[in-house]
C-alpha cells in the first residue's frame, strides 16, 4: 500500500511537469505567430526633429537632445510601421532651443500626439589626434583624425584647420580624440636645451659675438634664455637658426653681460 501511494505521487508530479511544459510551448508558439511590434524611440524622434530643424534653417549638421526621452527610450509602438511628423514646430536659434508636437501614424491610424521639447547643437568637424603625443614629437598627417564637436562649445583658439597641426609639436602632452587649442602647439624646437649657440648682440654703436648655452628649447622666432659661457650671465634672445640667438635687449646691462 505504501509503495502504491509513492508511485501514484510520482505519477502526478510527472503529469504536472508535462502540463507546464506544454503550456509554455503553446504560449511561445502564440507569441511567435504575432508580428513584432514597431518601436519608435527617442533616437527616431531626434532624427525627425533634426530634419525639421535643418529645414527651418537652424543649421546643416545638428545634434538633437530631447528633454522628455533618452535615445533608447521607447516613445510609442505598434504592430504596423510608424510614420512620424511634427506639428506646431518652433525653435529659438539664439538659445538653440526647440519645441514641437510629434504626430505618429500606424497603418493610417493616428496615435495620441506627443509634446516634446529640448535643445540642439550645431556640429562642426575638428581635427583631433589618433594617439597620445608627447612634447617634442612632431605631428604628422597620419596622426590626425576628424571628430564632430558642438560649435557652441569650441573655444576661439580651437584648431579647425588640419594644416595648422601638421609639422607642429605639443608644448605639453596632448591626449587623443579631443579638440586642440593653438596655444598647445608650437613649431618644433630649432634649438634644444643645453645646445651650444652663438650669441649676437648689436646696438647703435656696438656689435658683439660670443658663445653661450641654451637654457630653454625654442623654435625659430622664439625668445629663450641663454647663459653666456664666459661671464655666466643669463640673457634672453630670439632664435635665428639652429645654432644662433640674437640678443635683443637694448639696455647697457645686456651689453656688459655680453
Amino acid at each position: 500500500m505504501k509503495n502504491y501511494r509513492l508511485i501514484l505521487s510520482r505519477l502526478l508530479m510527472l503529469i504536472c511537469v508535462l502540463l507546464c511544459s506544454a503550456n509554455a510551448m503553446l504560449a511561445h508558439a502564440a507569441t511567435a505567430d504575432q508580428p513584432p511590434a514597431n518601436a519608435f524611440t527617442g533616437k527616431d524622434a531626434a532624427g525627425v526633429i533634426g530634419e525639421a530643424l535643418v529645414k527651418a534653417g537652424a543649421g546643416d549638421d545638428l545634434k538633437v537632445s530631447i528633454n522628455e526621452a533618452r535615445e533608447e527610450d521607447v516613445i510609442a509602438s505598434a504592430v504596423a510601421p510608424l510614420v512620424a511628423s511634427t506639428d506646431n514646430f518652433e525653435f529659438d536659434k539664439p538659445h538653440n532651443r526647440w519645441k514641437t508636437t510629434l504626430l505618429l501614424q500606424a497603418d493610417g491610424r493616428n496615435l495620441a500626439p506627443i509634446k516634446l521639447s529640448g535643445h540642439y547643437d550645431e556640429m562642426t568637424p575638428v581635427p583631433v589626434l589618433k594617439r597620445r603625443i608627447q612634447s617634442g614629437e612632431v605631428i604628422s598627417e597620419d596622426d590626425i583624425d576628424w571628430d564632430k564637436q558642438p560649435l557652441s562649445r569650441l573655444r576661439k583658439n580651437t584648431v579647425t584647420d588640419i594644416h595648422a597641426l601638421i609639422g607642429k609639436s605639443p608644448r605639453r602632452v596632448i591626449s587623443q580624440g579631443r579638440p586642440i587649442r593653438t596655444d598647445e602647439i608650437a613649431s618644433p624646437a630649432t634649438i634644444n636645451k643645453g645646445t651650444r649657440v652663438t650669441l649676437f648682440y648689436k646696438s647703435r654703436n656696438i656689435e658683439i659675438k660670443t658663445f653661450g648655452e641654451a637654457l630653454d628649447s625654442g623654435a625659430m622666432g622664439d625668445v629663450i634664455r641663454v647663459r653666456n659661457t664666459a661671464s655666466k650671465v643669463v640673457v634672453q634672445g630670439k632664435v635665428e637658426s639652429s645654432d644662433s640667438v640674437r640678443v635683443t635687449s637694448p639696455d647697457s646691462t645686456t651689453a656688459e653681460a655680453m
